[in-house]
């Protein structure tokens, strides 16, 4: 975190029957995630459309 003050950021440890509570909500997600550099951004926005 490069911006912010330090003292507004705090660690929150969770376990227990809170953490038992918020499982029983949880939703299995399956998905790809695809990394987009910012030069193939650049590269595509200066190439006219096909």
């Amino acid at each position: 975190m490069r911006q912010g003050d330090p003292a507004n950021f705090r660690l929150i440890q969770i376990g227990g029957d809170d953490l038992q509570r918020l499982m029983k909500r949880a939703v299995e997600r399956q998905y790809f995630t695809v990394p987009w550099p910012v030069a193939e951004y650049d590269a595509l926005i200066v190439q006219p459309p096909t």
